[in-house]
């Protein structure tokens, strides 16, 4: 069956696709006018509508997630883990700033006799990828969960150009690059970009039927229904292209994620590669569309 005709497509025009609106850098204007102290104290204060932050979008907004108690952790953390988080979480980043760490690639780490460390931060992360780098939370069982602002922090220590990601529910091998060094909002946004990258005609006839099956269930739970709007739950424009988040089904939010060096067949360090792990998202009620 054709592509088109299993999810009822136009014919997709082959052009780079175009970024969206948050994507893209914003500048600010010198001569933006912005509110006095006078006009903000003019203005009625105006209900709270939730005491948790949230993170908005073009077009609706994205919930934190729900606070995990202590037992129902995937690690077992204790007093003294905080403590060291705590600690970890400081020195990454103040001492270890980007300008004070040299760029490797894995040979020269061996040959330095270095051991590679993932950024701590990036194994406590709860971030739906369907959803903008931004909207990443921080999420340590038994504490608030807050918002996460570590996107300039260092990805590893030492600092490496290329970073491979990869992860059992994903087929495609993500590559994030930087020359100065790969930052965790390197990571985050190359795995942004890749989740909604297109599925080409090609990629979709070489499957087999039960994962034509699976790619189509997923496009449609990710699209809103006729008539509806966007929401966290279905970001993706109804009537879009297929994407690769599609593939994953349910299992689009990004719970942590772990570092290990690949070696060739002659026993040569390779590519450092960073695993996924990723979980099933719940699903959110209806949230309204701001104007």
């Amino acid at each position: 069956m054709s592509i088109r005709r299993l999810f009822g497509l136009s014919t997709p025009k082959h052009e780079p696709r175009k970024l969206d609106e948050e994507d893209k850098p914003s500048k600010k204007s010198l001569f933006s006018k912005e509110r006095t102290k006078e006009a903000r104290r003019e203005e009625p204060e105006q209900e709270v509508e939730s005491v948790r932050p949230r993170t908005t979008s073009n077009s609706f907004l994205v919930h934190p997630p729900t606070r995990e108690p202590l037992h129902r952790a995937r690690h077992s953390f204790d007093l003294g883990t905080f403590s060291l988080l705590d600690d970890m979480h400081m020195r990454w980043s103040t001492a270890t700033a980007r300008h004070f760490l040299p760029v490797l690639t894995p040979g020269e780490i061996q040959a330095s006799h270095l051991t590679l460390h993932l950024n701590p931060a990036l194994t406590t992360i709860h971030w739906d990828i369907r959803h903008p780098p931004t909207a990443v939370w921080s999420v340590v069982p038994g504490r608030k969960t807050r918002i996460w602002s570590g996107h300039d922090e260092p990805a590893t220590v030492p600092l490496v150009p290329t970073l491979r990601i990869m992860s059992p529910y994903f087929p495609w091998v993500i590559t994030a690059r930087n020359p100065n060094g790969v930052t965790c909002g390197d990571v985050l946004s190359a795995i942004h970009a890749s989740a909604r990258q297109l599925v080409w005609r090609g990629e979709f006839e070489q499957l087999r039927t039960v994962d034509k099956n699976r790619l189509a269930a997923g496009y449609h739970a990710n699209r809103p229904a006729n008539g509806d709007l966007m929401s966290a739950d279905a970001p993706f424009e109804a009537g879009s292209w297929l994407v690769r988040a599609d593939w994953l089904g349910r299992y689009t939010v990004l719970r942590g994620m772990s570092a290990n060096e690949t070696r060739n067949k002659y026993g040569q360090p390779g590519e450092v590669m960073l695993n996924m792990y990723l979980v099933e998202n719940q699903k959110e009620k209806p949230l309204l569309v701001r104007p």
